[in-house]
Order: C-alpha cells, then sequence, then structure tokens
C-alpha cells in the first residue's frame, strides 16, 4: 500500500513540472553531398592554427550535419616558400558524428578564392566516423606565396559525401 501511495505522490509531482532553456539552437541538416566553404585562416610560418576561431564559430560550424557526419575542427599550417615561391599548407580536417550514427565519409578539400580553384589536397576516402567519436586526416596544399599574402579572400572548400555502412 505505501508503494501505491508514492507512486501517485510522485505522479502528481510530475504533472507540474516544465523545463525551459534559454534561445533554441537552430542545427542545419544536409543531405550528401554537402558543401562546406570556411574561413582560410593561416597563423604565423610553421604554428597550426585553427579556421574557427572563436567558440561561436565551432559551435555554428558544429550545428551543420551532413547526414550524421559534422566538421568538428580544421586547422592550417603553413610552410616556407620555396625558390619557386610555393608554398607548402598543411592541415589538420577533424570529423565527428551524431549519437548513433556511424558513417564513413569522402571528402574533398580545396582552397578557393572565389569560384576559382588555387589548390586541392588527395581526396580522402572511405573516412571511419564512429557514434560520438573523432576522426582526424591530413590535409596539404600547395599554393603561391602572393596567394597567402592576403588569404582574407580565400576559403577552405569541403565537399562531404556520406556513406552509411552496412
Amino acid at each position: 500500500m505505501s508503494s501505491a501511495v508514492v507512486a501517485i505522490a510522485l505522479s502528481g509531482l510530475l504533472g507540474y513540472q516544465e523545463a525551459r532553456q534559454g534561445k533554441v539552437v537552430p542545427v542545419e541538416r544536409f543531405q550528401s553531398p554537402m558543401v562546406l566553404d570556411l574561413p582560410m585562416v593561416v597563423g604565423p610560418t610553421g604554428v597550426w592554427t585553427s579556421v574557427l576561431r572563436t567558440p561561436e564559430e565551432r559551435a555554428r560550424t558544429r550545428r551543420i550535419i551532413c547526414d550524421g557526419a559534422y566538421v568538428f575542427d580544421l586547422t592550417l599550417k603553413a610552410g616556407k616558400p620555396d625558390r619557386q615561391d610555393d608554398v607548402e599548407v598543411d592541415g589538420k580536417l577533424t570529423l565527428a558524428a551524431e549519437h548513433g550514427q556511424d558513417k564513413r565519409v569522402d571528402v574533398v578539400a580545396e582552397i578557393v578564392k572565389g569560384d576559382e580553384v588555387l589548390a586541392t589536397s588527395p581526396k580522402i576516402t572511405q573516412l571511419k566516423v564512429e557514434e560520438d567519436e573523432r576522426s582526424t586526416r591530413p590535409l596539404t596544399f600547395h599554393l603561391s606565396g602572393a596567394h597567402l599574402k592576403d588569404s582574407s579572400a580565400l576559403k577552405v572548400r569541403l565537399t562531404l559525401e556520406v556513406v552509411t555502412p552496412p
């Protein structure tokens, strides 16, 4: 009898509970393939720099989801120009998957200025991204030093094509 009284008392309490939060944060969901343009941010020579500079940029980018996978981070590091003024820009692309999602992702990474493709990294194929985990792969671009002098007009274009494993 006491357990019935407790159950009735709890059910009465639960009927009056409410949860509220501040602003509802929207999530943008895209079907594969998805094209994502990120700003080209390069720090001093030899220093790894995230293109997602602020917590707001990181949060906003992580809410852009392609079939359960999303960009967690992208860091870039520019080398020194060689004699032909060619600069190697290395990158680390980190993808993540939503809870309950295991994905394989193909990624094409390009550096663009407007519609012009200036450099393309070798394609990443079948990157395994498991639920609640992150997977990181290297990127390599070759640009002229002149393009890096003013990188404000440059973007890193990522094309994600997601395949759900069987």
